[in-house]
């Protein structure tokens, strides 16, 4: 076997799940969705900012959390961002 052989491996190519991505080609591994971003399927190249009216706290997330509805009676103090939930009058 010369040395070209032994530089030869197979790669094996695994899809990054939901809540990850890789934008490289040939990456060594999958980045998780940050904050504030989300990802609902596997095989993407980037991770999704969360919609207006919603929020994630957490990494590698499938989806965002809806703001919570203020009820009759009650007033939003803050809004929602991509980062937190609504802030409630009481």
């Amino acid at each position: 076997m010369d040395a070209q052989d032994n530089n030869t491996h197979d790669r094996m190519c695994l899809l990054c799940g939901a809540g990850f991505f890789s934008d490289e080609v040939n990456a060594g591994s999958c980045k998780t969705c940050t904050e504030g971003t989300y990802q609902a399927s596997s095989n993407q190249t980037k991770g999704s900012p969360c919609p207006s009216g919603f929020y994630q706290t957490s990494t590698g997330q499938s989806q965002c959390i809806a703001w919570t509805e203020c009820a009759e009676g009650q007033a939003v103090e803050q809004n929602g961002t991509t980062l937190s939930d609504v802030e409630r009058m009481n």
